[in-house]
């Protein structure tokens, strides 16, 4: 009976009782932390309420963060251990209520006093609560919400008496402190995964190859490329037909996207000039790398002709086609470097004259042995030597019979002729006297 007011004051003065919940308990199956999606079942006991005759339980306040959702009771408290028999009565869930007091509840479960209609009626109130001390237990479940941004798990649990609902005006607890459950937030994160931010040097000479295969490893192969490429999330890229640029390949899913960077420019090789190299047709083997001076020697060789002994490239005119040969090699990027040499055979093309076969008599004028030859080329040498330069002035008087020959020297050869003198000497008749 709730008539005792001078026992609860002696009571009061004894004990100081912050609240008159005693020994609350808890589980959350699974615990935390948690994941979008997951379902937690928890399980509350209260297993002792202290009371002074004045303050029954009467509700049990659940209390949810922003990033629950679904909340669904799966068991009720049972009314046990009743004290008082006007404590009788059933628990309900109730999603919203507002007790005598102004206190607003919901959800959670609260009290049905049906004592205060029966004999006790005129003494009993709808608004008292459960006269059981306890334990009370009950269990409901909780979804963690679908969200793009970090949410509040908060989960505690208010237990209220008469006092605070209006139930009953007195009592030593009537201010109550949250059994805090659970205290943590939803980390959203992102397991998009677009790839490494990557920059590629190209060459002129490459293939088509996929942008998605320079990303890194795990890559997502739902995303799309801006520009667009080929292939879809492969991202065949063509190099006559697409630009060097930065290519951005992106995925997403519904709260978050992720972006990576593919920069493409192409290697800016320069063109080798061309080597122009003149052999004779006589020459005898040559190397045509030392022709270039490059310090490589890990290039190969192409051209009209194969060429043998590797990076040197050994032509010989007597084999090999003369025309334009190129050296490759492999530059700092891996791209091919060109070194052109056009390989040609010196044209002399020198007139040296014509072989002349002279008589002259040693008494006779001089005369030019290079009119004799047929004017060839100017500049000669002759030998045995004459007068007047190439011209090859000859003097019977004074020159002797012999081979004289008219020199020219080319490139690659030396070229000549020669005239060949018989100087007849003139012997007088004898002097006949009479």
């Amino acid at each position: 009976m709730r008539y005792l007011f001078a026992i609860s004051i002696l009571c009061l003065h004894i004990h100081s009782y912050a609240q008159c919940v005693v020994d609350e308990s808890y589980s959350l199956n699974p615990e935390g932390p948690y994941q979008i999606g997951d379902v937690v079942t928890v399980n509350y006991t209260l297993n002792s309420f202290y009371q002074l005759n004045t303050n029954w339980v009467i509700a049990f306040q659940i209390n949810l963060g922003n990033g629950w959702t679904n909340l669904n009771p799966t068991s009720a408290p049972i009314n046990t251990n009743i004290n008082n028999a006007l404590g009788n009565g059933y628990w309900i869930w109730d999603l919203e209520n507002t007790f005598p007091s102004g206190l607003e509840f919901g959800p959670g479960f609260r009290f049905i006093n049906t004592s205060w209609d029966d004999y006790w009626w005129l003494q009993g109130s709808p608004n008292w609560g459960s006269s059981s001390t306890g334990p009370l237990s009950f269990s409901f479940d909780v979804t963690v919400n679908e969200s793009c941004t970090p949410e509040d798990l908060y989960i505690s649990i208010n237990v209220y008496g008469d006092c605070q609902t209006g139930g009953w005006n007195n009592g030593d607890c009537c201010s109550d402190t949250a059994l805090v459950n659970y205290d943590d937030s939803l980390f959203v994160y992102s397991n998009l995964n677009s790839g490494l931010d990557t920059s590629v040097i190209y060459c002129q000479e490459s293939g088509n190859f996929n942008l998605f295969d320079l990303l890194g490893d795990n890559v997502q192969n739902d995303g799309f490329w801006t520009p667009s490429l080929a292939q879809g999330y492969l991202g065949q890229f063509n190099p006559s037909i697409n630009t060097p640029q930065e290519y951005i390949y992106t995925v997403s899913d519904e709260c978050n996207t992720d972006s990576t960077s593919v920069f493409l420019s192409l290697d800016n090789t320069e063109s080798q000039p061309t080597v122009e190299l003149q052999l004779c047709d006589n020459d005898t083997i040559v190397s045509l790398y030392n022709a270039l001076n490059l310090n490589n020697t890990s290039g190969i060789w192409q051209g009209t002709s194969s060429l043998s002994s590797g990076y040197q490239g050994f032509f010989n005119p007597q084999e090999q086609q003369i025309g334009l040969y190129t050296y490759t090699v492999l530059n700092e990027n891996d791209c091919q470097q060109s070194y052109p040499l056009d390989v040609s055979i010196i044209e002399e093309n020198i007139n040296a004259g014509s072989d002349y076969e002279l008589e002259i008599c040693i008494d006779d004028p001089g005369v030019n042995f290079y009119e004799l030859i047929g004017n060839p080329d100017i500049n000669g040498i002759w030998s045995p030597s004459l007068n007047s330069g190439y011209f090859g002035f000859f003097d019977p008087s004074a020159n002797l019979s012999g081979d004289y020959t008219y020199t020219l020297s080319g490139e690659c050869d030396t070229y000549q002729s020669q005239v060949n003198v018989n100087v007849i000497e003139v012997i007088p008749p004898p002097i006949v006297t009479n």
